[in-house]
């Protein structure tokens, strides 16, 4: 709980959306943001500019009562052309979150870079190996990979580092502390692309998809220093979604 599932369910919806791909999101949280995200964009402030449609190409259910209906509807997704069936959970080690992982072809731990945080994403991997652990040889088993959320640029230079002297480099700029927390971050399965901290991430779960926001700050020309900051988030969440789709190659080969 609060360690970025659903900003990052909603992270990559926007960068799916920017490349006009159809997605479909599924929220199995307990609050059910996702539910009401269109609600709440509808309800932002975005001064005088007049609300544009919300993309035709974005839909969200609750959960199918079962597993059974659960795999009727992947397969209908599929044959209506949706590229991307995103699945938010809710906290913690739940049987009907388990029956949500079973299903998926990936699942995505958010960590942030931070004590509370990597101790809570190392469990909840060693939950998932036990998962795992009970499919019968041969079943077909959902990769698990992480996503470095909220970083600042510390840890990012740290945990991306492609050289052991960048490495060096970045770890003299670090705090003792917040070294020993990358360090054992870095041991986790981390996607390439890491999530910085970000105003307009932030706001994502009440003012819509990047996407959304961008195009209503692009309906006023003064605004252009505001859509840059967003088309850059919206880069952030295209490599993110490149990085998953590799990760998912990588699974098929």
């Amino acid at each position: 709980g609060g360690s970025g599932k659903t900003t990052l369910t909603q992270l990559m919806a926007s960068g799916a959306l920017a490349q006009d791909k159809r997605v479909h999101m599924v929220d199995g949280d307990a609050d059910q943001q996702l539910i009401g995200w269109q609600d709440q964009a509808m309800k932002a402030d975005y001064g005088k500019l007049s609300p544009l449609p919300w993309p035709d190409t974005l839909t969200v259910s609750s959960p199918p009562p079962s597993i059974e209906e659960l795999y009727d509807q992947i397969v209908g997704l599929e044959n209506d052309g949706v590229d991307y069936l995103f699945i938010d959970t809710r906290p913690g080690e739940h049987a009907a979150t388990e029956d949500l992982i079973l299903a998926a072809d990936i699942v995505l731990i958010p960590v942030r870079p931070v004590q509370s945080d990597f101790l809570t994403a190392q469990r909840t991997v060693a939950w998932l190996a036990r998962i795992l652990a009970t499919l019968a040889s041969g079943e077909p088993a959902p990769r698990v990979a992480a996503a470095l959320v909220d970083a600042d640029k510390k840890a990012r230079d740290y945990l991306t580092a492609v050289s052991e002297a960048a490495r060096n480099r970045a770890a003299e700029k670090a705090h003792a502390q917040d070294l020993e927390v990358y360090q054992v971050v870095k041991l986790l399965p981390l996607l390439s692309t890491p999530i910085p901290t970000s105003t307009m991430m932030q706001r994502m779960p009440v003012s819509g998809p990047l996407t959304y926001t961008r195009d209503m700050y692009a309906q006023d020309p003064t605004r252009a220093f505001q859509v840059g900051h967003v088309q850059h988030a919206i880069d952030v969440s295209i490599s993110f979604l490149n990085d998953l789709a590799a990760e998912l190659e990588r699974k098929v080969g």
